[in-house]
């Protein structure tokens, strides 16, 4: 029975998975990821780094197994290197939450304020659009000796084929791709001076990139002449799996922050997109996917983890009990510890407890944070129906906060929407696996169903919309600009 290798390049962990034709995990590597050098740009990762580790990983999950018969390959799509014409690194990697290069915001959208119309993204600084202006004004060496521009993922199916190869999904988080052509803007590529220095494009789900090459071969102790592919941008290519196993076209991914992720037959409007912060970009099929976002979810529950912990470690069963964590005492929790995302970006917002007393315990507080979490759920998913017309009924939860039991059935509770929690919990690397696959010409099973349904509670719906009320009523108050 044929093999199939997927990875996933992610910011704290890489993982490597090799999966059976029906689907089955045999066996699966996460090697710890995180920055290891510190320069002018901040603390960044090293080229070599990751893939030192992303070897790592994949030598784990092959060792004494049957060698795959395909590789694909998928991770985090905003932080990009820059290559030699050896296809030596010439910098390190500035993570995704490295603000180098904000400065170039302003500048961006008054040069081009059709920005979001062309690209489908919001301007962030974390695209490659203004890592690649920092490096031309802060490394002007560097920058002149730059033959091409990859994203992280890039690189590692560089590393492993040779080929200069991306696919639509990682184009579309550069800024620098045209969202209704699907091709690379060439006024923006200019204006960038990286003309002729950005990889060919393919289509999600397109096809092989290349194939293992002997020197990579040797690095990863697997066969060369393998075939590999891009198998899109992490959250993408989990969506792209859910939706062609039947699993609905809408996937909340729940990790340290939230994306909200599904799919349309057109783009919407782009300046309602931008207002909202809603990115656009292309899907498979000649299609679009809409991406929403939440920063601090995960986050919130980790924090407050942190906070009970002052007298001693506190274990996460004190946050999973669905049954018992329902009443907040009346207070409200706003969950802004990184700032807003939709329906309001705001990176400059912050939260806050309201309504606490002598009285509120730490079960409450729980509570307030799930409840505030599940409010915002509700305002990002009305304001895609309401203002975008993106209507979303059930969503199905994927990633590590999926587990939460208390978390999940809020966000059902607080949004009046089914939630469905994915019975695969690693559904991105599967993904990955399950494409290599196909560009392998055979095929493997996506053994996905729907695990636990979590349904609005029909006893708390008058009180939860009473409490949303005053939720919004509040923000409205706090955080209005003037």
């Amino acid at each position: 029975m044929s093999t199939f290798l997927g990875i996933d390049l992610g910011t704290t962990h890489i993982k490597a998975a090799l999966a059976d034709s029906q689907g089955r995990l045999l066996r699966m590597a996460a090697v710890d990821n995180g920055p290891d050098t510190a320069c002018e740009a901040g603390e960044c990762y090293t080229a070599e780094g990751l893939w030192q580790r992303a070897a790592q990983a994949v030598r784990e999950a092959c060792r004494g197994m049957e060698p795959p018969a395909g590789v694909g390959v998928t991770g985090m799509a905003d932080s990009g290197v820059a290559l030699d014409s050896e296809g030596l690194p010439l910098y390190p990697i500035a993570p995704w939450s490295n603000p180098c290069g904000e400065e170039y915001g302003p500048v961006l959208e008054k040069r081009f304020p059709d920005l979001t119309s062309r690209t489908g993204q919001r301007y962030h600084p974390k695209f490659a659009l203004s890592r690649i202006l920092w490096l031309r004004d802060h490394q002007p060496q560097a920058f002149r000796r730059m033959a091409r521009w990859l994203s992280v993922t890039d690189y590692l199916l560089y590393r492993l084929t040779g080929e200069a190869a991306t696919d639509q999904t990682f184009a579309c988080r550069t800024l620098l791709y045209r969202l209704r052509e699907r091709c690379w803007d060439e006024e923006l590529c200019a204006y960038a001076g990286v003309t002729g220095r950005l990889p060919r494009v393919l289509a999600l789900g397109g096809g092989a990139a290349g194939r293992v090459t002997e020197p990579a071969a040797g690095a990863l102790g697997l066969p060369a002449g393998i075939p590999v592919v891009s198998a899109g941008h992490d959250h993408l290519c989990a969506l792209y799996a859910l939706e062609s196993a039947g699993l609905g076209s809408a996937l909340n991914s729940l990790g340290t922050a939230e994306v909200f992720v599904g799919v349309s037959d057109a783009p919407t409007d782009p300046e309602q997109c931008r207002r909202l912060g809603v990115n656009q970009g292309c899907f498979a099929g000649d299609r679009w996917y809409w991406m929403a976002n939440l920063p601090a979810s995960g986050g919130s529950v980790e924090w407050l983890r942190r906070m009970f912990s002052v007298g001693g470690p506190v274990g996460y069963e004190l946050f999973d009990r669905s049954d018992g964590l329902t009443d907040a005492g009346g207070v409200l929790y706003l969950p802004y510890l990184n700032g807003s995302g939709t329906p309001d970006p705001d990176p400059a917002r912050r939260g806050a407890f309201l309504g606490l007393s002598s009285r509120t315990t730490p079960q409450q507080l729980i509570a307030a944070v799930n409840q505030g979490i599940g409010f915002e759920t509700r305002r990002i998913l009305d304001s895609l129906s309401s203002v975008l017309g993106l209507s979303v009924s059930q969503v199905t939860a994927v990633g590590g906060g999926a587990r939460n039991r208390a978390l999940v059935q809020a966000k059902a509770d607080a949004s009046g929407r089914e939630y469905q929690v994915c019975s695969q919990s690693e559904l991105t690397v599967l993904s990955a696996a399950w494409q290599a696959a196909r560009a392998a010409g055979e095929s493997m099973a996506l053994p996905l169903a729907a695990g636990e349904r979590f349904s609005p509670h029909p006893d708390r719906r008058s009180a939860m919309e009473h409490t949303y009320r005053q939720y919004r009523a509040l923000c409205a108050a706090i955080y209005r600009k003037d």
